[in-house]
């Protein structure tokens, strides 16, 4: 509280010194800079993964801030799971109360990534009853940034599981697209075993890799292989890996398999002869 006074005189008698002085008052209130920072643990998460987002709130000055509180709105994409605040951080609220100069206080809250495919910015904003000089730093925000994912599922089956040397089977390989977004540059692995010689197939399939491309959310892809049997008695396993550039939320379903069971073969030839072609 500042009064500043005035005094008038003069070399001339002054009748009335009453009204010679007067004064004014200024209120200068309490100030405080408050300034938040947001950071969060990992800028490119994958859905599903588990983020902690940590809240910065430090007074700086000169005076203490009352009633401080942070809103922190947890945008779409994000599921709320803790936070360490005891209590303090309810319905995107932090209520932190009097934070005195120079004190700084933490708040971390820990989220799952729920949504594939997107950016995701969450932002937090201080205020108090105090009067701040600078409200420049009083919005802070982080962004993360999740990539497309999809879950690519594949199917392998032969159309003779017990076949002979020589006989032609076609294996047809099928690739499903479970989503939720497009798998790009999508490509099965498919070596032919030993035991089977390629014929032909229906599809952009050479050097055992089929090249599907870009496969959108829910979509299959099928490829017919047909091949000639040119062993006996043996089993024959086929496989089919599906990848792409796209992250593989399961992997699990990426491989599988046929298997054939050849038979045993042999060539058996037959003479007879009599010992006496005239005889009495």
């Amino acid at each position: 509280v500042i009064t500043n006074v005035a005094n008038v005189t003069s070399d001339t008698p002054e009748s009335d010194l009453t009204n010679n002085n007067d004064s004014a008052t200024i209120d200068v209130g309490h100030e405080a800079d408050l300034e938040v920072i947001k950071i969060v643990s990992n800028h490119t998460p994958n859905k599903g993964d588990i983020i902690i987002w940590t809240v910065t709130v430090t007074n700086n000055g000169p005076d203490g801030a009352v009633d401080v509180i942070v809103t922190d709105v947890l945008p779409e994409g994000l599921i709320y799971i803790k936070d360490d605040s005891n209590g303090k951080y309810k319905n995107n609220v932090w209520t932190i109360g009097t934070l005195n100069n120079q004190e700084t206080v933490t708040l971390e809250i820990t989220t799952e990534v729920a949504i594939s495919n997107a950016n995701i910015t969450n932002v937090a904003v201080v205020t108090s009853d105090t009067y701040d000089p600078n409200e420049t730093n009083n919005e802070d925000n982080d962004t993360i940034e999740v990539p497309p994912v999809a879950d690519l599922a594949i199917e392998k089956i032969v159309s003779n599981h017990t076949p002979k040397m020589g006989n032609i089977i076609i294996w047809t390989v099928t690739v499903t697209n479970n989503g939720p977004d497009t798998a790009v540059n999508t490509v099965v692995n498919d070596v032919l075993p030993a035991g089977l010689i390629f014929v032909r197939s229906d599809g952009n399939y050479a050097n055992n890799v089929w090249t599907i491309g870009d496969l959108a959310n829910g979509s299959s892809a099928t490829l017919k292989i047909w091949t000639q049997v040119d062993v006996t008695a043996a089993v024959i396993t086929n496989v089919a890996n599906v990848t792409s550039d796209t992250p593989d939320s399961d992997l699990t379903n990426n491989n599988d398999s046929a298997t054939i069971d050849v038979d045993h073969e042999a060539d058996l030839a037959i003479e007879k002869i009599v010992s006496n072609h005239t005889p009495k």
